[in-house]
């Protein structure tokens, strides 16, 4: 008996097919939304955690935030099928689970995908005080009714905590900026308040998108003391999986490229003033969790001490808070 051997051609051709159908079950998106929120405390705000599918008949999630920020006073998932079987809707102390999926009544009724965006489930949160939050999602699982997994992509949410009219921290420090559902909003205020040429690290954690396949930070200064500004050493942003991004530009509204200064750690530092901006452009990383990390000082002098000194009377005397 002779024995069969295929060819090359009918090889890549046989790879070619099966590829496509383990490629077949479309990428789907899940996401908070609104991605950004802010507030005070004892403030409410709504979040929605929503998908973008096709074929979709079961889905899971598990929403995450600081408790010690947010208390969560109201959760419901949502079900985009006619018959479903809820099989975890529970909320406790900094996470709330959600899973869910299609119920086929009978064989006249079988299981049918829903394709679309849907919203999963309506979360509402009160501040219990200061601080921010990260809106985590994760343990996510989608299948379609042959019990495929749906690939997806996710977008976290976050919460800013709010003071004196938006503004977070004390006077001067950069003011950071990333992109969120394509227009720039304010992360928070970076405080690396500390004696002349001592260097401080503040860091932060954040959700964002690309522009334009790269990913792009913005230093504000923030406007105090118009003689000073903050002095800054070096910078890092790392992706959700703790990879390091590599920055490939870094300019400034009046100096220009500062790249090079601003890469290493050193005794050679950007002085940015109130008014002037830093834009950073990253690549070379993923996701939309990232951490951000800044060494640098802002100079707390007397001054500026005498005015928050000053600033502070006047609070008290008129009972301002």
């Amino acid at each position: 008996m002779k024995k069969y051997i295929p060819s090359k051609v009918e090889l890549a051709l046989t790879l070619f097919f099966f590829i496509i159908s383990i490629s077949s079950v479309s990428a789907a998106t899940i996401y908070v939304d609104p991605t950004s929120n802010s507030g005070g405390t004892d403030s409410t705000f709504t979040v929605y955690v929503k998908a973008s599918a096709s074929d979709l008949d079961a889905y899971q999630f598990n929403l995450t935030w600081n408790k010690n920020v947010l208390d969560c006073i109201g959760a419901k998932s949502n079900q985009p099928w006619t018959n479903f079987l809820i099989v975890m809707d529970e909320v406790n102390q900094g996470n709330y689970f959600a899973a869910s999926s299609d119920f086929a009544t009978s064989s006249a009724n079988p299981l049918i995908g829903f394709t679309g965006t849907t919203t999963l489930a309506q979360i509402t949160f009160r501040v219990r005080g200061a601080g921010d939050s990260l809106l985590t999602l994760s343990d996510i699982l989608l299948t379609n009714p042959n019990g495929e997994v749906i690939s997806y992509s996710k977008t976290d949410g976050y919460y800013q905590s709010q003071t004196d009219g938006g503004q977070t921290g004390g006077g001067g420090c950069p003011i950071l900026k990333v992109n969120q559902d394509n227009k720039l909003v304010t992360v928070e205020k970076l405080d690396i308040h500390s004696p002349k040429d001592k260097d401080v690290i503040a860091t932060s954690t954040f959700t964002m998108q690309t522009v334009n396949g790269k990913y792009e930070i913005v230093l504000d200064e923030a406007a105090y003391l118009f003689w000073d500004g903050s002095h800054i050493n070096s910078v890092k942003l790392t992706d959700g999986t703790g990879k390091e991004c590599k920055l490939i530009s870094a300019t400034h509204s009046k100096q220009g490229d500062v790249l090079s200064t601003i890469t290493t750690s050193d005794d050679v530092r950007v002085r940015s003033y109130p008014g002037e901006r830093i834009k950073l452009t990253y690549d070379g990383c993923s996701g939309n969790t990232f951490t951000f990390s800044i060494e640098g000082y802002n100079r707390k002098t007397m001054v500026t001490e005498s005015l928050t000194a000053i600033m502070n009377f006047f609070k008290n005397l008129f009972g301002l808070q």
